[in-house]
């Protein structure tokens, strides 16, 4: 019997200097409902200081050269619609030593705990460090009330370059 098609929800590039893109999302391959839509695609621009003095077109245009390194027809597609949003300081860009300068969960307060994507989570501020953070504080919460439950699922161990690096 065949298999059915596996519908990718997420595609990634390497990191490139030159590259605007890392991520893709196809929408029609997430939200419920719009299975039977063509793809919608939604990509975020990480370090976007460097696309200030890109116009939006010119954004659009890298975009679907990006998606062409993964999907060659895509230079084909006829696109419908494109929106630019420029959201400055959206994603926090950070520098070396930033991570000790993060607060922890557990403050010098008894039954104060710091939740928030900048918190100390070992996660880039994201709403997967938001995330992390708050069940971490839960779990504090719970732990004081002498229940211990586990709802944090901790980070992927650093391989490769990064863990190098984060050894330094």
């Amino acid at each position: 019997m065949r298999q059915p098609r596996r519908r990718r929800r997420l595609l990634r590039l390497i990191a490139a200097p030159e590259r605007l893109n890392y991520d893709f999302y196809d929408l029609s391959n997430i939200r419920p409902g719009w299975e039977s839509r063509p793809s919608v695609i939604a990509s975020n621009i990480i370090y976007s200081h460097r696309a200030e003095h890109l116009s939006d077109e010119e954004i659009i245009a890298a975009t679907l050269r990006e998606i062409g390194e993964f999907a060659p027809l895509a230079g084909e597609a006829e696109v419908r619609h494109a929106a630019i949003h420029r959201i400055p300081m959206a994603i926090v860009c950070p520098t070396p030593g930033v991570e000790r300068a993060r607060p922890p969960t557990r403050t010098a307060l008894e039954r104060l705990f710091l939740a928030g994507d900048w918190t100390r989570t070992h996660l880039p501020s994201s709403m997967e460090s938001a995330v992390y953070s708050g069940f971490r504080a839960a779990e504090a919460v719970l732990a004081g009330m002498g229940r211990h439950v586990r709802m944090a699922i901790a980070p992927r161990a650093a391989d490769g370059l990064a863990s190098v690096l984060r050894a330094v």
